[in-house]
């Protein structure tokens, strides 16, 4: 008898220390997933509404140059972006028509885990026009339910340049050094042009269409059932300028990006009254060294 109450003490205390583990790891995975984070809301200063869709990057202040974190505003203006660990970071918030502006260095702790920031008042961009002229533009983004559309005419700077050009300052858009084109983080995108899939990667095809040659450009992230998106971060169509124009056109590009490798890519077409034919190609070469 007494050896059985003693075995079951041994069982009673290995439970007991058992049960205490578990809720320990526990508290520990609890800590471990604690993130922090940064929100505010981003407003028009003349107007005092809100700033959707504008583009929020966390910045350490270790080190300005790197971005360690991104979100984009919501309908209200308001935003909530998270920190991988704790530091002393600022933000920049940037839209188009607007200045850029930089909030003042903030610093996220064990302590502090959330910090709201005060209201972003951002200034609209004056345009600078002569004393008796004044010239009416587009809006050089309308957005719609399923879409933004993006006139080309808006975007002066990008003059000579490509459908790249264009959509570096749009929002949702990111263009790096090497020009390579990702849509909301994702590189996993469509193409169209005027309605009808590209026969170029999503980034070639881009790079092949001059700017003076778009009307608008639709920036579609939830495209119809027709349009077979096959699990893509969306779809880009370049809407071109309806022109009688009747010819061939065309375009070469030779990029080189080291001694070690060469691209080349190519677009011919021909226009003519009742229809479009079209060519293009890519040809690359990579040189590996051995042992």
């Amino acid at each position: 008898m007494t050896n059985a109450r003693y075995v079951r003490k041994i069982h009673l205390l290995f439970f007991v220390f058992l049960l205490v583990s578990i809720v320990e790891s526990k508290s520990q995975n609890s800590n471990q997933t604690l993130s922090y984070t940064v929100s505010g809301r981003v407003i028009d200063r003349l107007e005092n509404t809100p700033v959707e869709f504008a583009n929020i990057i966390l910045y350490n202040t270790t080190d300005g140059s790197t971005a360690t974190g991104y979100t984009a505003t919501r309908s209200d203006g308001t935003f909530v972006l998270e920190c991988k660990k704790a530091g002393d970071y600022y933000l920049k918030i940037s839209f188009l028509g607007y200045k850029t502006f930089e909030t003042s260095p903030f610093r996220i702790s064990e302590e502090k885990k959330t910090l709201t920031i005060a209201d972003v008042l951002l200034e609209q961009l004056q345009q600078e026009l002569s004393e008796v002229e004044i010239v009416g533009q587009k809006r050089q983004v309308v957005y719609k339910l399923d879409k933004q559309v993006i006139e080309a005419s808006g975007y002066i700077s990008a003059a000579g340049g490509t459908a790249v050009d264009i959509l570096a300052q749009t929002p949702s858009i990111r263009v790096d050094a090497d020009g390579e084109v990702t849509f909301r983080g994702s590189s996993g995108f469509k193409v169209y042009i005027d309605g009808k899939p590209a026969s170029q990667e999503a980034t070639a095809a881009l790079e092949q269409i001059s700017a003076g040659q778009i009307e608008n450009i639709e920036v579609l992230t939830t495209p119809s059932a027709k349009n077979d998106a096959n699990g893509s971060a969306g779809i880009i169509n370049i809407n071109t300028k309806k022109q009688n124009v009747e010819g061939w056109s065309g375009m070469v590009n030779l990029m080189e990006s080291s001694v070690w490798s060469r691209n080349l890519d190519f677009l011919f077409a021909l226009r003519k009254k009742d229809f479009r034919w079209q060519l293009s190609g890519e040809v690359s070469r990579r040189y590996l060294l051995s042992d």
